[in-house]
């Protein structure tokens, strides 16, 4: 539950102004990661009047550190990037010239029956 005292627009504009003030911050000074998060931390318990009560709050990844799966799936190189869009493309073109072949002009392919189904009249 948030606090009352401010709207939720103002504390997450409070929290991404914070957010971009201490990265500026931790580029010129060259800080470190960790201690970003620490100054984040205290600005948001200081400043902020946004309670974090449970772990649903839509603020919970501005104020987590990462952890080892984070950093470990959180990117990938080039070559798997490729290959993800390539397997991307295709799934996109299976699904498209399946339904210009079965279903088209219909609404959308039903796929137990192989054929069009649409529009529905009675739940538009």
């Amino acid at each position: 539950m948030y606090s009352k005292s401010w709207p939720l627009a103002e504390s997450v504009l409070l929290c991404i102004i914070l957010l971009a003030s201490i990265s500026v911050l931790s580029l010129l000074n060259h800080t470190s990661a960790d201690k970003v998060y620490d100054l984040v931390d205290e600005a948001i318990k200081e400043y902020s009047t946004l309670v974090r009560n449970d772990h649903r709050s839509s603020l919970n990844i501005f104020l987590q550190r990462p952890g080892k799966y984070d950093k470990k799936y959180a990117s990938f190189d080039e070559k798997l990037r490729l290959q993800m869009l390539n397997l991307t493309r295709e799934m996109f073109y299976f699904g498209y010239d399946n339904y210009m072949k079965y279903a088209f002009p219909k609404d959308e392919l039903n796929p137990i029956d192989c054929t069009g189904r649409g529009p529905d009249f009675d739940n538009p």
